[in-house]
C-alpha cells in the first residue's frame, strides 16, 4: 500500500466518523478548530492544506506513544485545549494516531457521579465514579 495524501483519499469526513466511532462524543465546531469532547475536550482538530493537525487533552507523561510523534506543547502558545500535537497526513497515519486519540478519550471521557445526573444523555443511577 503506497501512502497517499489523507485529504485527498479520507478527508475531514472519515476521520471524524473514525473518532465518532471510539465512544459517546460530541462533535463542537470551533472558529479555527473541531473540538471532540466527552466530559472534556478529548481531540482537537485544525484542518490544514495537506494534513489535519491534532491535539490531544492529555497531562504530560500520560501519552503511551512509541513512535514518539506526538510533541508536547503545553509551553508553546496554542489556541487549543490539548497538549500534545500530531498530524495526520496519510492514510497509513490513521490507525495509529487513533490509538493516541483513544488514550485521551478513556482520560477525558465523561463520568457519572450523581444518582440523579444525567450521563451521556440518558439518566443513571450511579454510586460512583464508574456507575
Amino acid at each position: 500500500m503506497t501512502e497517499k495524501n489523507l485529504n485527498s483519499i479520507f478527508g475531514l469526513d472519515i476521520v471524524k466518523s473514525a473518532i465518532l466511532n471510539l465512544g459517546e462524543l460530541e462533535v463542537e465546531p470551533k472558529k479555527k478548530y473541531i473540538a471532540f469532547v466527552s466530559g472534556s475536550n478529548v481531540v482537537d482538530i485544525h484542518i490544514q492544506k495537506s494534513a489535519l493537525k491534532m491535539w490531544l487533552n492529555l497531562q504530560q507523561g500520560d501519552l503511551d506513544d512509541p513512535k514518539g510523534i506526538a510533541r508536547y506543547v503545553s509551553s508553546v502558545g496554542h489556541w487549543v485545549n490539548g497538549d500534545y500535537v500530531f498530524f495526520i497526513r496519510t492514510d497509513e497515519d490513521l490507525e495509529y494516531n487513533l490509538n493516541l486519540i483513544k488514550q485521551s478519550f478513556k482520560k477525558n471521557k465523561k463520568q457519572c457521579w450523581r444518582i440523579t445526573r444525567r450521563c451521556n444523555g440518558r439518566q443513571k443511577a450511579a454510586a460512583g465514579p464508574y456507575g
